[in-house]
């Protein structure tokens, strides 16, 4: 993504108030608009470029540490002002069964730092992870071939 100045000097589970990417995942696609949190199969990662460099945090999941099995590496170009995030996860990890008619929620959102003092903007495909964790918010992605 093309991003001006790159700032995110937080660690842990403060990563989110910086340059950052957020996501979560309802495996099940059970989620109900009228109660708010995660379920029992849901998970919501981060990652983003931090001060000692591509950190990961898991707020929620069933598996502790769902984000030791992934691949993640987050690269700034800083001469064209961009930053790339790339995190590969299994589908056996997010118990997902990756055939063709299976259905999960999916959710991101994007947040941008410009001077260092915490998220200034965000961008997200849908609500649920801001302003309140609504998986039933999610969008719902089908596998096909």
């Amino acid at each position: 993504m093309t991003d001006d100045p790159h700032f995110n000097n937080k660690t842990g589970s403060c990563i989110w108030n910086g340059d950052y990417i957020q996501f979560a995942f309802d495996p099940r696609s059970d989620g109900c608009l009228s109660k708010s949190g995660y379920g029992d199969d849901d998970y919501e990662l981060g990652i983003a470029l931090a001060k000692n460099g591509t950190a990961v945090y898991e707020w929620a999941g069933p598996v502790k540490d769902l984000w030791q099995q992934c691949e993640k590496v987050v690269v700034r170009d800083e001469t064209n002002k961009k930053a790339c995030y790339e995190m590969k996860i299994p589908w056996s990890a997010l118990q997902i069964t990756p055939k063709e008619g299976a259905v999960f929620g999916f959710n991101f959102v994007i947040l941008d730092d410009d001077e260092g003092a915490g998220k200034t903007y965000w961008y997200q495909l849908s609500d649920g992870i801001t302003n309140g964790k609504i998986p039933a918010a999610f969008k719902q992605f089908v596998l096909s071939e």
